[in-house]
């Protein structure tokens, strides 16, 4: 149980280099750690090369949009900060509500 509560707080680390324009961040690999790899493709790679990443990482798409985090933050943010709105866009449909979310979508 210890080693999987360590697998969902795992933080996946990228150097962030860029000028004062939020899209001409870049963003380099500071690790070949698997979460990192799925960080990198949510900032840089487009919506195909994200879904083959989750895919062939063995985890579910529901597991990275809601237990991935990237450089501290939620991985459908962290694309969204990197200017990847394709990757937000496509991880935020695997995002749990909370209840009151949910309670509210049903009304």
């Amino acid at each position: 149980m210890r080693i999987k509560q360590l697998f969902l707080t795992i933080t996946a680390s990228v150097i962030v280099i860029g000028s004062a324009s939020a899209t001409d961040k870049q963003y380099n690999a500071v690790d070949g750690s698997l979460y990192t790899k799925i960080c990198m493709t949510a900032a840089n790679g487009n919506k195909l090369q994200l879904i083959k990443v989750i895919e062939d990482s063995g985890f579910s798409h529901h597991y990275v949009a809601n237990q991935v985090t990237c450089n501290g933050m939620n991985i459908g943010q962290f694309a969204a900060q990197a200017g990847n709105q394709a990757a937000h866009n496509y991880l935020n449909k695997f995002l749990k509500k909370s209840s009151e979310e949910a309670r509210i979508a049903k009304q």
